[in-house]
C-alpha cells in the first residue's frame, strides 16, 4: 500500500489548521471563547509569532519525512545511494570492480637473435607507459609479436592498431627504437566499474546461488574481473573432446559492446583457468574455452508517423536504449517487446515496424547491437 509523504506547504497549512482548532478549544475553556476568524487571524498573520510556529512546524516534520524516505531507500539495492548498494554486495562477496588496464600486441622489427626482455617499458600517448609481459626473441623472419599491458589502468591507456610506441630506454638490435601497436589494437582499459554494473552483478548473485560451476558461474567470475558488455556460457562438443564449457564475451559496455581482442581472451583464459592445472576459478577438470561473441548490427525498416527530425531522434534513442538493455548473446530478440519500445518514444504517434517482421533469433554466439535504420517502405 502506497504511503504519501505530504509536500512542505501541506505539512504548514496542516500546523495551522490544528493550530486554530487548539486556540479556539483553549479560550472556551477558559471562558473567552473567540471566532474562527479571529482565530484564523491570529494563527496565520503573516509577521506573527503562531505562524512561524506552525511555518518550523511544518518544515521540521517534511524533514523528519525525507529522513524516513532515504532510510527506505536504502534498505532495497535497487533504490540505495552508492555507498549503501556496495555494503549490500559487500554482504555477498561482491565488490566495485576496480579500473582495468589495457593490453593487447605489439611488433618489434630487427636482427634476427634480439631479446626482447620481460618488463620493456614502452611509452604511448602522452606519458602513458606500457611493459612486456613476457620475454620473446626475434626470429628469423625479422619480426616478433609480444604481449603488452598499460602500467596505468583506464581508458586512456587504449590504443588504435598501427600506433608506434617508443621505446623507453633504445635497445640494440632493433630497426627502428619502436614497437608497433598489431591490428587488434590495446584494448580492455576501463574505468571503475559504475552503479549500475554493480547493481546488475549483485542482483544476478541473489538470483543465483554460485554452485562452484553451474552455468550462471561463468559470467560471474569473468564479470568480476574484466569489463564486460555481455557474457553468456554454452556447451561446446568436438571431436577431440568431450562435452566442454564454452564461455562467449562481449567487451566493453551494454551501450557499446565488441568483440574481445585476442589478447582479452587469452586473460580471460587465465583467469578462469586451464583444464587440469591449479590455477583458475573454474572446476579443475573443467574444460573451458573463450569464445569472442561475433558483434552483428540489426537495420530496421520503418514506417513512422509523423516523420519528422525529432521524431526520427526520438525513435533511433529508443532502438539504442531497448537494445542495450535487452539483446543478450544468442538471447531470443522479441519484434514485439521491440515494437512497443519504439512506440514508446516522444512525439511518435504510430508505426510500422516493416523489417524485422518478426522475432529475431541470433547465432548461440551473437550479440545483436543497433543497425542502420531505413525510414519509409521503400
Amino acid at each position: 500500500m502506497p504511503f504519501p509523504i505530504p509536500t512542505l506547504d501541506e505539512l504548514t497549512e496542516q500546523a495551522r489548521t490544528d493550530m486554530e482548532a487548539a486556540l479556539l478549544r483553549v479560550t472556551e475553556a477558559q471562558g473567552r471563547a473567540i471566532t474562527a476568524e479571529a482565530a484564523a487571524r491570529a494563527v496565520r498573520a503573516p509577521h506573527g509569532m503562531l505562524n512561524h510556529i506552525a511555518v518550523m512546524t511544518g518544515a521540521a516534520l517534511w524533514g523528519a519525512h525525507q529522513h524516513h524516505r532515504w532510510n527506505g531507500d536504502q534498505l532495497i539495492a535497487d533504490t540505495a545511494e552508492y555507498e549503501t548498494l556496495r555494503l549490500h554486495a559487500a554482504a555477498y562477496g561482491i565488490f566495485p570492480r576496480a579500473a582495468t588496464r589495457a593490453i593487447g600486441r605489439v611488433v618489434f622489427s630487427g636482427a634476427e637473435g634480439t631479446a626482447i626482455p620481460a618488463n620493456l617499458l614502452l611509452r604511448g600517448a602522452g606519458e602513458a607507459l606500457y611493459e612486456v609481459t613476457g620475454a620473446v626473441s626475434i626470429g628469423a623472419t625479422g619480426s616478433v609479436t609480444a604481449t603488452v599491458r598499460a602500467l596505468a589502468a583506464g581508458a586512456a591507456g587504449n590504443l588504435p592498431a598501427g600506433y608506434a610506441m617508443a621505446l623507453v630506454s633504445p635497445l640494440a638490435g632493433l630497426t627502428n627504437q619502436v614497437a608497433v601497436v598489431d591490428g587488434d589494437g590495446l584494448t580492455g582499459g576501463a574505468g571503475e566499474e559504475t552503479a549500475a554494473s554493480l547493481l546488475d552483478r549483485y542482483i544476478a548473485r541473489k538470483r543465483q546461488v554460485p554452485q562452484g560451476g553451474a552455468a550462471h558461474d561463468y559470467p560471474a567470475w569473468v564479470a568480476n574481473e574484466f569489463a564486460v558488455a555481455a557474457v553468456r556460457t554454452v556447451p561446446l562438443q568436438g571431436a577431440t573432446r568431450d562435452i566442454a564449457v564454452g564461455v562467449v564475451v562481449a567487451m566493453g559496455t551494454r551501450e557499446a559492446p565488441r568483440a574481445p581482442s585476442p589478447a582479452e581472451i587469452d586473460a580471460i583464459s587465465r583467469h578462469l583457468g586451464r583444464i587440469n592445472g591449479p590455477e583458475g576459478v573454474r572446476p579443475v577438470t573443467a574444460d573451458v574455452e573463450v569464445i569472442g561473441a561475433v558483434i552483428q548490427p540489426l537495420p530496421l525498416r520503418i514506417e513512422l508517423y509523423p516523420d519528422t527530425s525529432g521524431t526520427r531522434a526520438a525513435v533511433t534513442a529508443a532502438y539504442a536504449s531497448f537494445m542495450a538493455r535487452e539483446a543478450t548473446i544468442g538471447g531470443l530478440l522479441s519484434y514485439s517487446r521491440l515494437s512497443e519500445a519504439l512506440s514508446g518514444s516522444p512525439g511518435e504517434y504510430r508505426h510500422i515496424l516493416i523489417e524485422p517482421g518478426r522475432d529475431v533469433q541470433p547465432g548461440q554466439t551473437t550479440l545483436l547491437v543497433p543497425g542502420a535504420i531505413t525510414w519509409g517502405a521503400s
